[in-house]
């Protein structure tokens, strides 16, 4: 009965570990676009996995990101626009640089108008000498975490735009969202343009480019048109986990998320399942080591009464054998031990500035002697005296020998 209520046990937990994971695997994304200013347009888009349509949509600005209806287990990652992120590529002679973001920091410096210390700076890719970096403004990020804090959301990441865009090598991605152009030029950098100042740009050094527009009709670089927003969305969504790009780093690391998706779910109930084993498999130990502990002690008690009082069955209730047994048990309580003769005497030697010779014990004339070696026998003697008298049921005696040296025998009283 008890292994069948074993195994059923097991089978719940199996089916409550296998709902988790598949829950785990089915949790939604939403990813929500933020501008740079308070009146810019936030844009969202949450990608379904339970076979439900996607959903999308356009906000007139940040304080209606509340407006937006999260599922249970949801993953947040934020788009930020690009317009303010500095991104660049850092060279350096020192390979222990790479990963000192203070160093980087100052390297960064040289190439930017500001005071770094109002940057907060990531680092995209590094090599033995060279490494990418982006740098975005505190105030902006405090702005944008403020707006998170403000709709109750937290987020997984906080990650540029334009990296979220697809890249093929020589080519450039753009996609238009409102009248700004984004545009990612490399693996690890973008930019935000207006659409005015993009049309100037195609016309002067860009103009051979190959550019990855999305857009549905022709490639002119002027009557460029942009596709709906909603695709633009789908496409950073679809890209957004090939680059690992995130400012929620550093001092920024607590602000990550901390809602239990169904993959933390997950994993909480089975770290408490490994603890739950861990805590049964230690009680069981623990009383396993006190029994063997009780035992030993039993069988130790045993030896030791079998020396003290052996067993007599004949004369066990002879009164007078009784009292042999007492004074079996006092002869040895009152022999002499070394051990405790030593810790007696001890304190005594070591108030006496000496050399110890040598030290000799004889256990049936119960005697403990030192041999020392001293300048002053005076003040032995003097010193002796004064030990002698704190020394209970110990006779203390001192001797001179003719090579300088002295015995000072310790007795035990009759």
């Amino acid at each position: 009965m008890l292994k069948t209520k074993r195994l059923q046990c097991c089978s719940v937990d199996m089916v409550l570990v296998s709902h988790m994971m598949n829950r785990a695997g089915s949790s939604s994304i939403l990813i929500i676009r933020l501008g740079v200013y308070a009146s810019d347009p936030v844009y969202w888009y949450m990608k379904m996995h339970d076979g439900q349509k996607n959903k999308h949509g356009k906000l007139n600005n940040h304080a209606e990101i509340k407006n937006i209806k999260l599922q249970s287990g949801c993953c947040v990652k934020i788009l930020v626009s690009a317009s303010c992120i500095i991104f660049r590529r850092i060279d350096f002679k020192n390979s222990m640089i790479n990963k000192n973001m203070k160093a980087i920091g100052f390297l960064l410096e040289r190439t930017i108008i500001g005071d770094i210390d109002k940057f907060h700076t990531i680092n995209l890719k590094w090599d033995n000498d060279f490494c990418y970096v982006a740098a975005v403004e505190h105030k902006l990020m405090n702005r944008w975490l403020g707006w998170l804090k403000e709709a109750n959301i937290s987020a997984k990441i906080i990650m540029p735009d334009v990296l979220a865009l697809p890249f093929s090598l020589g080519k450039f991605s753009a996609v238009k969202l409102s009248n700004e152009w984004l545009i990612r030029n490399s693996q690890l950098s973008g930019f935000s343009i207006s659409s005015e100042i993009l049309a100037k740009i195609l016309d002067s050094k860009f103009s051979l480019a190959h550019v990855n527009t999305f857009s549905s009709s022709g490639n002119d670089a002027i009557n460029w048109q942009s596709t709906q927003y909603c695709d633009v969305l789908r496409i950073m969504a679809e890209n957004i986990d090939y680059c690992n790009a995130n400012f929620l780093c550093g001092k920024y690391n607590h602000f990550s998320s901390l809602e239990m998706n169904g993959l933390t779910i997950f994993r909480t109930a089975f770290l408490c399942l490994i603890l739950s084993a861990a805590v049964c498999l230690n009680y069981w130990f623990d009383r396993y080591k006190i029994a063997r502990d009780i035992d030993v002690l039993n069988r130790v008690s045993q030896e030791f009464y079998a020396n003290t009082f052996p067993v007599d069955n004949e004369n066990r209730n002879n009164t007078g054998h009784f009292n042999d047994y007492i004074e079996h048990y006092r002869d040895i309580e009152s022999s002499a031990n070394f051990i405790d003769l030593f810790y007696m005497t001890s304190p005594v030697i070591d108030s006496i500035d000496s050399n110890v010779n040598s030290v000799s014990f004889n256990k049936d004339a119960r005697i403990m002697s030192y041999n020392i070696s001293v300048d002053e026998s005076n003040t032995v003697e003097l010193k002796l005296k004064e030990a002698s008298n704190k020394l209970n049921g110990v006779v203390l005696n001192q001797v001179s020998n003719d090579s300088n040296s002295h015995d000072v025998i310790f007795k035990y009283a009759p």
